[in-house]
């Protein structure tokens, strides 16, 4: 087993990095270049798992994509599989981004990913594809899953608003319908804002169709996208990292490469950042941060029913705030790379004070954390946020699938040792109360799973 061993920090934090694009604009503006005829230049290259996953899954549907210094050369077309799979690997937004879309396949095409892809929820899409004129075929609506040559019908279709990824699918798949669709999401809706950037990406190349934010309904008619060139922002949710990490130790950061966050979902982790305490000055004309920390963290509330992927690092955050802090509308964590709600509340081994209300956190912060081994579930934002906790700890602690972070910031574990982090993968085997109480927290996220997907509408 890989773990990544992590010991206290004791000095405040300081040096300089460069934020990687966004991978949430590059899964998306890869698969619409795909899917518009013509050659897009997608500007911000990325090696991060989860894109190269996308790449991959492109190339399976045969897309011509040319890797370049700036990013990548997208030839739209047709699809034309060369096998009869599609493969994703762990990405779930790759899967569900592209599953509704293997329906423009003209043979069909099964869809394979890593085994923990499995327990993600799909019944709520599959059963939204056959009200859709989708065909499948699968066991236990998960991966594998087969889909058949057709385009879907379009006509008037639902999804549940519980994960963005399922009304994502549909809206990707909606300009080739043969029919106009008239999408609507159930409330309560979640992850708006990711629905969002799809949306108007999806205008960026070329979308025509109208959408009321209010009652969550999209009117699309059929039509074909336009190739474009297009350059991904900064990806905020990878500088929430060593942001957060300033914000524990105190101390100065320098960081280049950044732009604006409003495109982001993520972007506001910025002004959370600046209510808890950090001091951050932006100069324009060279696309540079500064960022200042004395070290201490007001206690905050906030919902991530917008941002949900928040929710690790801000977990963090408020276990070592000075007072009570409430995270709210946590539920579209426990569908993520693993459950992270019972991710987080590992925590408590630390000797965290945290109490899960219904679909509420709330954390007492303040208290000096304990060292001990905690699992990442092999969750990047769970391995991610760990590892900052561990710094404040009193004791070198580790953490499981040491390797974990790579799936979406490769970049992690040098940008972190060059700010001040001791850290490093090493390889060890498992002590006996790890196990044991590891297994429990899997059996429990496993049976969470599909008690969830079971009984969804």
């Amino acid at each position: 087993m890989h773990w990544l061993r992590v010991n206290p920090l004791h000095t405040e934090v300081t040096g300089s990095l460069d934020v990687p694009p966004s991978k949430y604009h590059l899964h998306r503006a890869l698969i619409l270049a795909a899917l518009s005829h013509g050659h897009s230049v997608i500007s911000g290259s990325s090696t991060a798992l989860h894109v190269r996953h996308t790449l991959r899954a492109l190339r399976d549907l045969g897309i011509p994509i040319d890797n370049v210094s700036e990013g990548y050369h997208v030839k739209g077309q047709a699809f034309s599989p060369p096998r009869g799979y599609v493969r994703v690997g762990s990405s779930g937004s790759t899967a569900q981004f592209l599953l509704a879309l293997c329906s423009l396949s003209p043979h069909p095409l099964t869809m394979i990913g890593s085994p923990n892809l499995s327990r993600r929820p799909l019944k709520p899409l599959l059963q939204a594809f056959s009200r859709y004129g989708i065909a499948w075929q699968s066991r236990g609506y998960s991966l594998p899953v087969t889909i058949l040559p057709g385009a879907p019908k379009g006509g008037d279709i639902t999804i549940p608003g519980l994960l963005s990824q399922w009304a994502s699918s549909l809206l990707l798949v909606s300009p080739f319908a043969s029919r106009p669709t008239s999408l609507r999401i159930s409330p309560p809706v979640a992850e708006e804002p990711y629905v969002q950037l799809t949306w108007r990406m999806m205008t960026l190349f070329g979308l025509k169709g109208s959408v009321d934010w209010e009652r969550h309904e999209f009117i699309i008619a059929p039509q074909s996208l336009k190739a474009r060139d297009y350059q991904a922002p900064p990806d905020f949710s990878s500088l929430a990292f060593p942001l957060a990490f300033l914000a524990l130790h105190g101390g100065s950061l320098q960081i280049h490469s950044y732009r604006d966050s409003q495109d982001h979902p993520e972007g506001t982790i910025i002004k959370l950042l600046e209510d808890i305490g950090l001091k951050l000055h932006r100069h324009d004309a060279t696309d540079t941060l500064w960022a200042e920390s004395d070290g201490h963290i007001r206690p905050f509330s906030v919902s991530v029913r917008d941002t949900p992927d928040l929710l690790p690092v801000l977990a963090v955050l408020a276990a070592a705030a000075s007072g009570r802090s409430v995270i709210t509308d946590i539920e579209s964590n426990r569908h993520k790379e693993s459950n992270r709600v019972l991710a987080m509340l590992q925590l408590r081994k630390m000797g965290a004070h945290i109490e899960e209300i219904g679909n509420t956190l709330v954390i007492h912060g303040g208290k000096r954390l304990h060292r001990t081994e905690l699992s990442s579930f092999n969750d990047h934002r769970v391995l991610m946020a760990l590892a900052l906790a561990a710094s404040h700890a009193d004791a070198p602690s580790r953490i499981s699938h040491g390797y974990a972070y790579r799936i979406s910031y490769p970049q992690f574990l040098d940008v972190m040792q060059s700010l001040g982090l001791q850290a490093n993968v090493v390889d060890e085997d498992f002590t006996d109360t790890f196990r044991d109480s590891i297994g429990e927290d899997l059996q429990s996220t496993r049976r969470q799973n599909v008690d969830d997907c079971a009984g969804t509408p």
